[in-house]
């Protein structure tokens, strides 16, 4: 893996290191919090559903506005769900690959490749995390477009 830039001093490669991981386990980070704001959107929508078809007023005044807002929330989840479905991310560098090729190089090298690999692996995750955000905008603009058409329903409705 040759490189056309020099080759860090120590105390670089050190730095570089630990600022890498730093990047990889904050990305990782913000996955999970995408996760689990889309599982709270979720089951949000679901008490939502589950609060509209157990309403008396909803069921009495059934009409196509109550069924386009059921079927904004069921969007929404579905998009949502599509967000949190388990993938496959990276997080370099293997620790049995660079023990196997590095275990004798000096700690600047293994910190380079290392450094490398944190990249690599951010960079292949980065794709992923852009079509959860994607993802996870559009639900919530669905679950919201839903709680809002079905509150104007309902309220019209008592009046």
């Amino acid at each position: 893996m040759a490189s056309s830039t020099p080759a860090p001093r120590p105390q670089s490669a050190s730095v570089i290191a630990e600022l890498a991981r730093e990047a990889q386990l904050g990305q990782l980070s913000a996955i999970d919090s995408l996760d689990t704001k889309a599982a709270t959107l979720m089951g949000f929508a679901g008490v939502f559903l589950g609060l509209l078809f157990s309403s008396e007023t909803a069921r009495t005044h059934w009409n196509m506005r109550f069924s386009i807002s059921v079927g904004l929330l069921a969007a929404g989840i579905v998009v949502l769900g599509l967000a949190i479905l388990p993938r496959h991310y990276k997080f370099n560098p293997n620790i049995a690959a660079l023990e196997r090729f590095y275990l004798t190089s000096s700690p600047e090298t293994t910190q380079a490749v290392a450094v490398e690999s944190i990249i690599r692996a951010i960079s292949s995750n980065s794709n992923t995390l852009r079509s959860k955000v994607w993802l996870v905008q559009v639900g919530t603009a669905l679950i919201v477009a839903g709680l809002v058409y079905a509150s104007v329903r309902f309220l019209y409705s008592l009046s």
